[in-house]
């Protein structure tokens, strides 16, 4: 993921990259990577897996796989704890939720809204003395938490809008 400025905009280029596939049969991934196969390689040639205009007084926009650029909120609707996104005819929605100092974004199908297609985790900020952030202390950013992007294999024909969904969804929340 690259971004760049130009004018009042970001554009921020997704490409493929390399991630490992676990035993159990989910793909870990970090931002803007995923498990490729040997006949499924980009080259610089081919267009990006998404790019996004981010305007700060008009629409953001997206285009996705080289496709005419739409309004990014007619892709990814929502705010908050609930995001969703159509692909293939199926629509998905990714789900905030809180456990402890775990923060969690959880992706499902609308067809099936108790099976997790992937989902996303980050332990909370920890304080410069390596303490845990504690709920209702206010944030302390010298110490980020750790976040990881899990993809279950049910998800694998359509990793490539599940991470640039997660990147996007993930990008909001840190700027609200």
């Amino acid at each position: 993921m690259t971004t760049s400025s130009e004018g009042n905009k970001r554009l921020v280029t997704i490409r493929r990259g390399l991630a490992g596939t676990g035993t159990d049969g989910t793909t870990t991934t970090t931002t803007g990577a995923y498990n490729e196969t040997e006949d499924d390689t980009q080259t610089e040639d081919d267009p990006p897996v998404a790019q996004v205009e981010l305007h700060q007084i008009r629409s953001s926009k997206i285009s996705i796989k080289g496709m005419p650029q739409i309004k990014l909120k007619d892709w990814l609707g929502g705010r908050g704890t609930v995001h969703k996104f159509t692909e293939a005819g199926t629509t998905y929605e990714w789900r905030k939720s809180f456990h402890g100092l775990s923060h969690k974004r959880e992706l499902f199908s609308a067809n099936d809204d108790k099976t997790r297609l992937a989902w996303a985790e980050k332990v909370g900020t920890t304080s410069e003395t390596g303490k845990p952030h504690e709920p209702g202390m206010p944030p302390m950013p010298a110490n980020p938490g750790t976040a990881t992007l899990t993809v279950s294999r049910r998800a694998q024909p359509i990793i490539e809008m599940v991470i640039v969904s997660f990147l996007l969804v993930d990008r909001e929340s840190r700027e609200q």
